[in-house]
Formats: C-alpha cells, structure tokens, sequence
C-alpha cells in the first residue's frame, strides 16, 4: 500500500488545482457603413491582470492564482481602476490590420459585471473604435502571445453572417476582405475545423475527460470489452451535447462540473474492485456519458456554429471528440502492451493508476463543490 501511495502523491502533484480553465479572449469587430469600425474585446479580465492565459490547463497553475481569485471577488468600481491602469498595455498587444498596416484603437467604454458565481470567470467588455483606411482592402488580427489564443469574429454591419477565426498564441488570423459580403464557408472547411476543435478538447485540455476514458481503459484491455464502454459513452455524451446546444436543456456547469468528477472517482474505485465488465457497468458509463456531453456543450457553445451549418459542424465535433478518446486508448494501450499479459499488471499498474485517478477526481469534487 506504501508503495501505492507514493505513486498517488507523485500523480497529484501536478494537477492539484481548479479544473476551470480561463477561456479564450473572444473578440467581435464590426465594420461600418460610414467607414468607421468597432472592436467589443470580451475577456476575463482577471486572469489578464495576473498573467493566467487560456494556455494554463487551471489558473491554480499560475503563481499568481490567489491575486486572481481575490480579484474575482472585488466589486466592479474596484476592479475598473486596475483594469484603467493595465489597459494600455493591454491595448498595445491588440492588433488589427488593415492591408498590413495597424490600426489606431480609441478605447471608448468599459463594461465589468456584478460578481457572480465564482465558480464561473467574470467576462468583461471591452468597447474600441477607429476609422477604416480609404482604400484598405481586407483586414486581419492579431494578439501578442503573452496573451494566448482567441477567437475572432469579423462581419459588415447589418450583415447575418459572420466570419470567425481561432488564433493561436501569437498568430495573425486569416484575412478579412472588406469589399465582400461574408462567404459561407465550405462544408468541407466546417468539418476541419470542429474536427480539429473536438480533439483539442481532449487532447491537450480535457484532463477530466482524459481520466474519465483512461479509467475505462483500464478495466480490461481487450478491445471488445472497452469498445462497448466506449459505445455506450459515446452515444450518451453525444445525445446530451445535441440537446443542450441546441437549447433543448440547459444545467448550471456548478452541477455538472463536480458530477463529472463525481464520474471519475466512480469508474476507478470500481476498477479496484472488479475485474471484468458487467452490464451495470455500462450503463453507469451510460449516465456519465449524459454528464459529459453537457461538459462538451459548454466548450462549443463559447466557440458557436455557423447558422447554416450547426448540424454539420457539431457532428464533426463530435468526431474530433471520438478521434481525442481514441488517441488517449490507443496511447495507453501501446503504452502497457509488453506488460499487459504479466501476472503483475493488476497489482502494479491496474489499482495504482485506478487509486490515483479516483483520487484526482474527488480532489476535484471537492475542489468544485466548494
């Protein structure tokens, strides 16, 4: 057992911490008919102030997560004047081009909300104006890299549609023209996106559900066994994930959150405890996989669907989703193969790694009820 526990405390070392992750800067421009252009900076302005990016798995990763969780608790009038003071550094990292050339951004308004549920980061508004270059022809964005990826969405004013791009830390996104109404992108473009957007979501940031599938994993290793988990999770998180996008159902991430963690501790104690699956088994996994897909919603919903091609796009989330769970078993099967088949497996390698996945999970149970 000592040897157990020294394997737990090594594996929690580097995840102790919030398992909410700061979201990405989303950034809405408009372009106007009277030549002008307007600039609604929408983030957490917290995690700004403190150095947190959406690049940190948990602001428990920063050294300066307890100034972080003090300012989610400040009252908007004191927040605004640290936000007054950092602002044009922040301003300085902006960049909208026009034909190459920067943009000047004349900060016009400040939006900060009530404190609310500090389980939840507090996104404010930042409001930019300026004018468009006579004979400017497209535009494009950027964010210094201190500050990590955003999401850009660029639109004519009165226009439906709207051009979106993911940025990653440091990156230009693709060009805006201004002469064109917004083209609909291609099916083919949607499906590379969401399916690329789904498998990030597991690998790198979905630790929750990196365990979760690991935790199925390890049951039992042969295929047909942890294909039908994998049937029944997939068809539960995929149903849950169409309803709630789609408005259909809609519960607090503060409820779901800790039962997903609740999820994990399950399927690793039950891995202790038994060794081949039973029918129960699959319908836990079932009901989790309800849990999970509401998880999933809250990351597409920040990102958004295209009006024209919702079904399209959440399908290939869900598939980048599949492909990110694959990945993890696929990973973890070559990973044990030399040593699957060794009479020690489940004593060194089935229980620890079950213990400390359990143990993470109700870390966060904790962590999230609290």
């Amino acid at each position: 057992m000592s040897r157990y526990l020294i394997y737990l405390i090594s594996l929690l070392i580097p995840v102790s911490a919030s398992s909410h992750p700061v979201d990405p800067d989303r950034i809405y421009i408009e372009f106007k008919n009277d030549g002008s252009f307007e600039i609604n900076f929408r983030s957490n302005l917290e995690a700004k102030l403190t150095g947190i990016t959406p690049e940190h798995e948990d602001s428990k990763e920063s050294p300066n997560s307890r100034q972080y969780d003090h300012l989610r608790q400040v009252t908007p009038d004191h927040l605004l004047e640290k936000i007054k003071s950092f602002e044009p550094e922040l301003r300085r990292s902006m960049n909208l081009y026009f034909d190459k050339e920067r943009a000047s951004l004349n900060l016009t308004k400040i939006d900060i909300p009530d404190t609310g549920d500090l389980k939840e980061g507090r996104i404010s508004t930042l409001t930019y104006k300026g004018e468009i270059p006579s004979k400017a022809s497209y535009a494009s964005w950027s964010l210094a890299r201190e500050n990590g990826s955003n999401i850009v969405y660029m639109t004519h004013e009165g226009e439906k549609n709207r051009f979106f791009d993911w940025t990653y830390s440091g990156e230009t996104s693709t060009s805006f023209r201004l002469n064109e109404l917004v083209k609909k992108k291609s099916l083919t473009k949607i499906m590379t996106e969401y399916i690329v957007f789904g498998f990030e979501h597991i690998l790198p940031r979905g630790l929750d559900h990196i365990l979760f599938v690991l935790g199925l994993f390890l049951l039992i290793q042969s295929w047909k066994p942890l294909l039908w988990q994998i049937t029944a999770f997939t068809l539960a998180h995929s149903v849950t994930l169409a309803l709630t996008i789609f408005g259909y159902m809609q519960i607090s991430p503060s409820l779901i959150e800790p039962l997903i963690a609740i999820s994990i501790v399950y399927i690793g104690i039950e891995n202790i405890f038994s060794r081949r699956l039973h029918w129960v088994r699959l319908l836990v996994v079932f009901l989790f996989g309800l849990l999970h897909g509401m998880g999933f919603a809250s990351v597409l919903t920040n990102l958004g669907l295209p009006d024209y091609a919702a079904g399209t796009a959440l399908i290939s989330f869900n598939i980048g989703v599949e492909l990110g769970q694959i990945a993890v078993v696929g990973s973890a099967s070559l990973l044990t193969l030399p040593v699957q088949n060794k009479p020690w497996f489940r004593e060194r390698i089935v229980i620890p790694a079950s213990l400390a996945i359990s143990s993470v999970g109700l870390f966060w149970f904790i962590q999230r009820v609290l």
